[in-house]
């Protein structure tokens, strides 16, 4: 994904609305939408310091958890569907003694639907994600019910770009275990999706 792309993506969060709340840190977990999945430590130790200086400076975005399979209700608990990095500072400080278990945390609040299409936005505009996790949240999406051509132009890019994208998403599990290690180059993994087999992407 290039920068225009990652400009565009990003410009997706501003047409969401959400409500701004207030939650105790031990009733935040990291939300299975969130689609950032690779944070290095070191990034987590320089956050959890920068916290513990200057205080949390920007919210984290969250979804209501919700139990119940008739009528479900709001748990009291929050996952956080962007902003997992932030998270972890905090639950490093925590374990550090340096914040209580009941710190508050500033969140904004969103739908259960706008959800993983934030977590999206707010990962792009803040630091580029990686290609497979971007993969990974177009994918969700289709399943949620999308197609190509909402995607498309909620994000701001071209049908085709959706569709390539889509395509990496359904590459061979080893492939992109190899491509999230940085181990295979992205122009190798595009040009494996000739072909929908696995063995043959593999051999």
């Amino acid at each position: 994904m290039d920068l225009s792309e990652q400009t565009q993506i990003a410009e997706a969060t501003k047409r969401v609305q959400g409500r701004e709340i207030t939650v105790p840190l031990k009733d935040l977990y990291r939300d299975p939408l969130n689609v950032r999945k690779k944070i290095p430590a070191r990034s987590v130790e320089e956050l959890a310091a920068l916290i513990h200086s200057q205080n949390l400076l920007q919210n984290l975005i969250v979804r209501p958890e919700l139990a119940g399979k008739k009528a479900p209700k709001p748990t009291g608990r929050y996952g956080v569907v962007a902003g997992g990095r932030r998270l972890e500072a905090l639950n490093l400080l925590f374990t550090q003694g340096k914040v209580p278990a009941d710190f508050p945390v500033r969140c904004l609040e969103v739908s259960q639907e706008d959800a993983l299409s934030v977590s999206t936005a707010e990962n792009c505009a803040r630091e580029p994600l990686h290609g497979s996790d971007l993969f990974d949240a177009f994918a969700s999406m289709l399943e949620q019910g999308k197609t190509v051509s909402q995607i498309a132009d909620a994000w701001g890019i071209s049908p085709l770009t959706v569709e390539r994208r889509l395509k990496l998403a359904k590459i061979s599990p080893k492939l992109m275990a190899l491509y999230r290690d940085e181990k295979i180059e992205l122009e190798q993994l595009m040009a494996l999706t000739l072909t929908e087999d696995h063995s043959v992407q593999e051999f």
